[in-house]
């Protein structure tokens, strides 16, 4: 003896054409949403370097008046304003991935390497290439990349899965 059960779904076809505009639409969200993210992180880091307190017991001169370096494990503080001002947001959606880039965008010429000495720090770390100079006591890392990633990234993939399902229920809708 054989037992079965067949569903049939009528206008197969209807659903089909409103997947595949969920689809496009999803995308189109989804960018937008990584975008938004993308400079809420951007925003975030601005902010936290603009307002990153000075170490009073850390004074040094520059351009003949006297300035204060940041505190060891906090954002760095503005000194030239070149970093703050290369700091900048990317997104985009490709076939196999979304991303996501948020960074200091200097160019070699122009000290590419200090915003990542800032965020992990420099013990350790090959300081020339020449004469093969490592960072031995090193500059405590000043982070300021990861802290603003951990501090939006959760909001962020919330708001992407809520995109998500409000489109899934779209697509379902009177189905």
């Amino acid at each position: 003896m054989s037992i079965d059960a067949t569903v049939e779904v009528k206008d197969f076809e209807k659903i089909r054409i409103r997947l595949d505009d969920m689809s496009r639409h999803l995308t189109e969200e989804l960018l937008d949403e990584l975008e938004d993210g993308a400079l809420q992180i951007r925003n975030r880091i601005i902010r936290s370097i603009q307002q990153s307190p000075a170490d009073p017991s850390r004074p040094y001169t520059a351009g003949g008046k006297k300035a204060y370096r940041s505190q060891p494990g906090k954002p760095p503080k503005v000194d030239t304003g070149a970093m703050l001002a290369s700091i900048r947001s990317h997104s985009k959606i490709g076939k196999d991935k979304a991303e996501i880039r948020v960074g200091s965008w200097l160019n070699k010429t122009k000290g590419a390497k200090y915003p990542a000495y800032l965020e992990s720090g420099t013990r350790g770390v090959l300081l020339s290439k020449r004469s093969g100079a490592r960072g031995a006591g090193g500059m405590k890392a000043r982070p300021w990349l990861e802290p603003a990633m951990e501090k939006e990234w959760p909001g962020i993939k919330r708001r992407l899965s809520e995109i998500m399902g409000q489109e899934i229920k779209r697509a379902t809708r009177g189905v």
